[in-house]
């Protein structure tokens, strides 16, 4: 769990718990032989929970999402299959809506070379509402 701040760029804003879920798909080695043959997760949670709570707010979680694409594709070159799951939830970690984003190595750096994002997020599901936590309520 981290926090993300939403709304105008430059707006003060209060930051929101939101759950995240990463599934990440990589051409390692099977039988590593030292640990530099290894993923090293750590720079991506160091980030997300981190800095995202420092960072400018976002207009909206896809926007958080496709920088989370990004950083973790440029994080190392082995990595060919990012999925991510964003979903609003409180402290104790309910959930609310929920968000979600697959993107190959390939179709990202296409969508890259054209000056897009190459990404397109998807609701997954609206779990439950919670109308008593304040900043969860509904979508």
């Amino acid at each position: 769990m981290t926090q993300v701040r939403l709304g105008a760029k430059g707006a003060i804003t209060v930051p929101r718990p939101i759950c995240i879920d990463i599934s990440i798909r990589a051409n390692t080695l099977a039988f590593p032989q030292s640990i530099d043959d290894c993923m090293n997760y750590q720079p991506i949670c160091r980030w997300v929970v981190e800095d995202w709570p420092t960072l400018e707010p976002v207009p909206q979680l896809s926007g958080r999402m496709r920088e989370l694409v990004e950083f973790i594709f440029d994080h190392d070159a082995r990595i060919d299959w990012v999925d991510v799951t964003f979903s609003k939830c409180d402290s104790a970690g309910v959930y609310a809506a929920v968000i979600g984003m697959a993107q190959s190595r390939h179709d990202f750096l296409v969508g890259r070379s054209d000056g897009r994002s190459g990404m397109s997020p998807f609701k997954l599901a609206r779990l439950r509402r919670l109308d008593g936590v304040p900043g969860l309520a509904g979508n």
